[in-house]
């Protein structure tokens, strides 16, 4: 293969210029110096853009003349990032940001909300069983105190958490069993009748029909109490 020592630069003010292969030689780069963009001509007559402002734009401070690096910020798809990483995706395209890996089982793909060792929280997709055999999604928060917890929130309002125990409150911000929900009434939408007292059933198992409501009061053996107007 050839050697060539020399690296050749081109320039442009203009915005919105970009060069084509009959602009540049092979291996030579353009930089357009309005536009903020780098641009790269390969062997086979193709322009590869390296760095556009309007595509990802980096930001090492946001006071002018002062670039320090104490404020990172990185945008993609805008050149005014409001947070450490904003993608933006155009008038009318979902904005989709991916995490992948190579398509086998292992590893899975995961992003991590991390403070420290002893206090972070992870999102991961095990499609393989990696994790105790079972496949999905997989929420961790690996704080290992009373103080862990999953909170669900609409309208910047609390309306479920899962407790470091087990807990799973609706409307409460206490739970203290398994399911502890916080209102007058509950609902099952669809009757169940069972065939019979010892039709198949798993103890606490509860069900209802126009007549009785019915409760599995150990393996596949019912009982029920009969429904009255009043």
């Amino acid at each position: 293969m050839a050697q060539k020592t020399d690296i050749r630069l081109r320039r442009s003010d203009t915005a919105g210029k970009i060069p084509t292969s009959a602009n540049l030689s092979d291996g030579e780069l353009a930089i357009n110096t309005s536009s903020g963009a780098l641009y790269f001509k390969k062997s086979d007559d193709t322009i590869i853009t390296v760095h556009d402002n309007t595509i990802l734009h980096i930001d090492s401070d946001t006071t002018l003349g002062s670039e320090t690096g104490s404020n990172p910020k990185v945008g993609i798809g805008t050149s005014s990032p409001s947070t450490n990483l904003e993608v933006k995706g155009g008038s009318g395209v979902n904005t989709t940001l991916r995490v992948s890996t190579d398509g086998t089982a292992t590893p899975d793909p995961a992003i991590q909300l991390y403070r420290n060792s002893g206090a972070y929280g992870e999102v991961r997709y095990n499609p393989g069983g990696s994790i105790s055999g079972e496949s999905g999604l997989v929420y961790t928060d690996y704080r290992d105190d009373t103080s862990s917890k999953h909170i669900w929130k609409t309208r910047n309002a609390e309306k479920m958490r899962l407790d470091s125990v087990g807990n799973l409150g609706i409307g409460t911000t206490l739970p203290t069993e398994k399911l502890d929900i916080n209102s007058d009434g509950i609902r099952i939408r669809t009757a169940q009748t069972p065939a019979s007292a010892s039709a198949t059933g798993n103890q606490g198992q509860i069900c209802w029909d126009a007549n009785y409501v019915y409760v599995c009061v150990a393996t596949n053996t019912w009982k029920r109490a009969a429904l009255s107007t009043w």
